[in-house]
């Protein structure tokens, strides 16, 4: 357990010289995906394959490994073998426990252990916030820690602790970008675009906050109420007798993902009485990019029950 694997990590690191060993923070990514879709028997399947093919391989190269949390595992081992063949061929191998599954990918932090002073609890965090900085990233999965990597946790870390709060209270709006036809230079659209006024720091922009909600989940809840609020505004237009344009709303691959999500989607449409075009969704073509049967038989049946999907991004390298 993690107790015992930082006490042991305690003792190894004290017997050699400051740089002998590499702490390593190995996360797999959209786990809590993989439990909505595919039930909690099969997620603790996979975990515990991803462990024997971690454990085997870093045993083998005189390290030590545990599992801290959830989806979360650590190794200490001589940096001699970092980027090891062995290294590779284990996570290769642990990438597809079954074939019923997409493939697994990881994140990955490393931390050189060159102060003995921290504790190693801190040197872990070290490793974690190393693999939080290449999560969602398709050009990398693994990364070293080095000292720029704090300001961007602590940061991080105050929009986490901030969010469930800040939309209780009210502070996410809902912007509208116009879509015209330059045909005729007519207005036949919008976008609607989530924005969070904070009380202290004024306007934020999206860049800083949308990643966040993507690597710890909370970007459902905030696409929820961009959806909903989006049908509240359509549902006003139509009962002040104003002329109601379709409005887009974006769905990421996050949401596609949930199991509820087609239930809430239809809901909204049902709940707010909105005849159906006037609500588009919006996928980046990046969703269809990796293994997509599940996701392409959600949209047939998304296109079925009558709404107009948009793919946004489209040709931008996929």
């Amino acid at each position: 357990n993690r107790e015992t694997f930082l006490e042991k990590c305690r003792a190894l690191i004290g017997e050699m010289k400051a740089g002998y060993y590499l702490m390593e923070c190995i996360d797999i990514d959209n786990f809590k995906v993989l439990n909505d879709r595919y039930g909690l028997e099969k997620g603790d399947e996979v975990l515990k394959f991803v462990a024997g093919k971690i454990m085997a391989c870093f045993e083998a190269q005189q390290g030590i490994c545990a599992r801290m949390s959830a989806d979360n595992f650590a190794v200490l081992y001589p940096l001699k073998y970092k980027d090891s063949a062995l290294s590779r061929e284990a996570l290769f191998a642990a990438k597809r426990p079954d074939e019923s599954l997409p493939v697994i990918t990881f994140s990955i932090g490393r931390y050189v252990v060159e102060d003995k002073e921290l504790t190693v609890s801190s040197m872990f965090d070290r490793a974690t916030l190393a693999a939080n900085s290449v999560k969602g990233r398709y050009d990398g999965h693994v990364a070293d820690y080095d000292e720029s990597m704090r300001n961007i946790l602590l940061k991080e870390q105050e929009i986490t602790d901030e969010m469930k709060s800040a939309l209780a209270q009210g502070q996410f709006e809902l912007w509208f970008q116009p879509q015209y036809d330059h045909t005729s230079d007519t207005l036949i659209g919008s976008e609607a675009l989530i924005r969070w006024r904070h009380p202290q720091k004024g306007l934020l922009l999206p860049g800083e906050y949308i990643p966040i909600f993507e690597k710890n989940g909370f970007i459902y809840e905030a696409d929820k109420f961009v959806w909903e609020s989006a049908c509240k505004l359509l549902r006003g237009w139509i009962d002040d007798k104003l002329e109601a344009l379709p409005v887009s709303v974006n769905v990421s691959r996050y949401d596609l993902w949930r199991e509820d999500f087609y239930e809430f989607i239809t809901s909204l449409i049902e709940k707010y009485s909105i005849p159906i075009y006037l609500l588009r969704l919006e996928i980046t073509e990046s969703v269809f990019a990796g293994p997509s049967k599940g996701i392409i038989e959600l949209v047939k049946k998304l296109v079925d029950y009558g709404f107009t999907i948009e793919i946004d991004d489209f040709g931008s390298g996929y």
